[in-house]
């Protein structure tokens, strides 16, 4: 059995300012826990209800799983991780660029698809939604595990790379006629808010997804439009 006061401390990693004070934070489900641990991410305490194979895990009650999660419905198997230390944005390697994304299951499954496509870092805008928020955990479904996420000034980083910076939006030119240049920067906005004025000052060449039929839907969701894009890029 647990100490309450673990148990306290485990589900209160929920919050950010918990996770930002213990530099750690918690994955749910037997498939990411495990890509956190096969990944060599550090970790502080790894608990399943049930025997786990080759996981250093400690058992615990349905109960208790119960007043650790972060889920209406708990997982077998959860995990406490510290966070990836600060790492340097790569100088030569294409980066994701994120303004304002806010939504939890966006942000996860943005860098889901970053790993898919061969991204390992993705810089976020400060006013982004934190990356260790267990809802972008889940829906990155492994891909924070393998990926760098980075938090800092996006003008300032877009304003110095030497990297061709793309920005995805509703006008531009079509990414099925395109020939990008890599490595680059590819940016995208607030599905909301679109790109803050001073972030879209530094795109050099604007990108777009044209619609098929003249009355189609305004816009698309900002995770559909990446992996659209990311797609695009990969195969110039």
């Amino acid at each position: 059995m647990l100490p309450k006061t673990l148990l306290k401390q485990i589900a209160q990693l929920g919050q950010k300012k918990f996770r930002d004070q213990s530099h750690c934070f918690v994955v749910e489900g037997q498939k990411s826990v495990r890509d956190f641990y096969d990944q060599g991410w550090e970790w502080e305490g790894l608990y399943a209800t049930t025997p786990q194979e080759d996981l250093p895990f400690t058992q615990i009650s349905l109960a208790e799983m119960g007043r650790i999660t972060q889920f209406k419905t708990p997982s077998p198997v959860l995990g406490v991780f510290k966070k990836q230390k600060e790492l340097l944005l790569p100088e030569n390697e294409s980066v994701l660029v994120l303004d304002q994304i806010r939504d939890p299951g966006n942000l996860g499954t943005i860098i889901r698809q970053a790993s898919w496509f061969g991204f390992q870092h993705v810089l976020c805008s400060k006013d982004s939604v934190d990356c260790y928020n267990p809802k972008v955990v889940q829906a990155s479904m492994g891909g924070l595990a393998r990926v760098a996420c980075h938090y800092g000034d996006l003008i300032s980083f877009l304003s110095q790379t030497q990297l061709a910076v793309y920005g995805a939006g509703l006008e531009g030119k079509s990414i099925y006629k395109h020939s990008f240049k890599t490595p680059a920067a590819i940016v995208f906005g607030s599905e909301s808010h679109g790109f803050s004025p001073a972030v879209a000052a530094t795109i050099q060449e604007w990108i777009t997804i044209p619609s098929v039929h003249a009355q189609s839907v305004e816009s698309l969701n900002i995770a559909s439009a990446s992996a659209i894009v990311l797609s695009a890029f990969a195969q110039s």
